[in-house]
């Protein structure tokens, strides 16, 4: 699976514009943004595998980041059927009701992470 995959993934499950950026934040990320990686390889399960993506979410404005969060919990939760690249999603499921709330940095942007299991052919 590609990144740029579960980027677009990830895009188009969001409700508003917001920058979506794989693996690490840079100089030119925003302060508000979503950053994914592939948290955990998948494991087979004959031609089905799954996959644990993490996603983070950060804003300078705590309630943004949490409603961001909040927004990719709904609208990931349960999504079933869709082509992922070269892969048929078979379903998304949250591993955590709730987005946890990291902290903030020291240039006061406040973080909460999220992982999702992604059961893909």
């Amino acid at each position: 699976m590609k990144m740029i995959d579960i980027k677009n993934f990830i895009e188009n499950a969001l409700d508003r514009e917001i920058q979506v950026i794989p693996f690490k934040y840079n100089e030119l990320s925003n302060d508000e943004c979503i950053r994914f990686e592939i948290g955990q390889g998948g494991s087979d399960r004959g031609d089905v595998y799954e996959v644990i993506i993490t996603i983070d979410v950060r804003s300078k404005n705590p309630n943004n980041a949490e409603e961001i969060a909040l927004m990719l919990n709904k609208n990931l939760h349960h999504i079933t059927n869709e082509k992922i690249g070269e892969h048929e999603l078979i379903v998304v499921n949250r591993r955590r009701v709730y987005p946890l709330y990291i902290g903030v940095d020291e240039n006061e942007r406040h973080y909460y992470t999220s992982d999702y299991s992604l059961l893909l052919t």
